[in-house]
């Protein structure tokens, strides 16, 4: 009788731990825009003539005292580039535990969903 192999239906679970260093390049690019601008006139306009006529034109000119008052919003918008990594050590024993400030929630807190 020719000899079976035999495969077991369970592996032996293996556990692997890497060291890395992640690095998420970010640029600020600052930006101003104008919300909303207001006029206050003072005084009254001068209606002025100039001289003329200017080439079979005439010209005159307005003139009006003004305040300007310039609501500008300020921010920066914060873009990520494609983030980098940096392979430390590999390891089959758990060298985490060897990290001396090893934050054990940061993954939680701030894994994306």
């Amino acid at each position: 009788m020719p000899e079976t192999e035999k495969f077991h239906d369970k592996c032996r679970h293996v556990v692997g731990y890497q060291s890395a260093e992640v690095s998420a390049p970010i640029t600020v690019e600052p930006f101003v825009q104008v919300v909303s601008t207001k006029t206050h006139c003072y005084g009254k306009p001068h209606v002025k003539p100039e001289m003329g006529p200017i080439d079979d034109k005439c010209r005159f000119k307005i003139k009006q005292k003004v305040c300007m008052e310039v609501c500008v919003e300020f921010g920066a918008k914060a873009l990520m580039e494609k983030p980098i990594i940096e392979c430390l050590k590999v390891s089959d024993k758990d060298i985490c535990k060897d990290f001396p400030d090893v934050d054990e929630t940061c993954g939680d807190l701030w894994s994306p969903k």
